[in-house]
């Protein structure tokens, strides 16, 4: 599809942004704009520019992203989307669907938090993972972050996105302390569905006997 600028301005490449309708949408180092629908808009980028930022704007809520790598003639579509808390306060979104248990010890929702554990064995470390019945849309998103604690063995616990139906990390990130910590995992990479994957590993020898490591969620959303 070809743009044609119309107005002052001098234009030579274009970012296409989609975004929630109602809301305001602005763009760093443009020279004009184009609605293209109620959540669709275009803007032209002035000649000499590498990069710009979009940021949408919608009672009281934003959302951002940086457009890289722009050269002359080139046409990005991005998509911005606020805010979306996928567990909070006990509740589990239903953009989840339910808790999908893949040998954790313990995976349930309990006291407002969502317990995923771990035993180890007399001969050695077991890993189990956790993960939900429905992926999860990542497209537009920048981040997923996730509030935790643990009782025990911090390092031992991961969590990340991962292709749907695997337990290979596409991105992740490692406790680092028991006390409540909120991780960010960068997820702007990615389009499409994938799975919230969690990883515990319980630790365990002969000396030392069979240990468990449990984890505590929060709170965990997409930005």
């Amino acid at each position: 599809m070809i743009y044609v600028l119309s107005g002052g301005g001098s234009a030579y490449a274009f970012v296409i942004v989609n975004y929630p309708a109602g809301s305001t949408v602005t763009c760093t180092n443009s020279s004009g704009k184009k609605d293209l629908s109620a959540t669709r808009k275009l803007f032209y980028i002035k000649k000499g520019v590498t990069s710009c930022t979009v940021t949408a704007t919608l009672n009281g809520k934003s959302a951002s992203r940086t457009v890289s790598n722009i050269t002359e003639g080139s046409s990005k579509t991005i998509t911005l989307s606020y805010e979306l808390v996928l567990f909070e306060n006990g509740v589990l979104s239903s953009a989840l669907g339910a808790l999908k248990n893949k040998n954790l010890s313990t995976y349930k929702i309990e006291n407002g938090k969502i317990t995923c554990a771990r035993t180890g064995s007399n001969t050695g470390n077991l890993t189990g993972y956790g993960s939900f019945t429905l992926p999860i849309d990542l497209t537009g998103r920048t981040n997923l972050r996730i509030t935790a604690s643990s009782e025990s063995y911090p390092t031992y616990v991961k969590f990340g996105v991962a292709a749907v139906d695997t337990n290979t990390f596409a991105a992740s990130q490692s406790k680092t302390k028991t006390a409540s910590e909120t991780l960010t995992i960068p997820i702007s990479a990615f389009d499409g569905s994938y799975d919230i994957l969690i990883e515990v590993t319980g630790i365990g020898d002969y000396n030392i006997g069979a240990l468990t490591t449990t984890a505590y969620i929060e709170k965990m959303w997409l930005e």
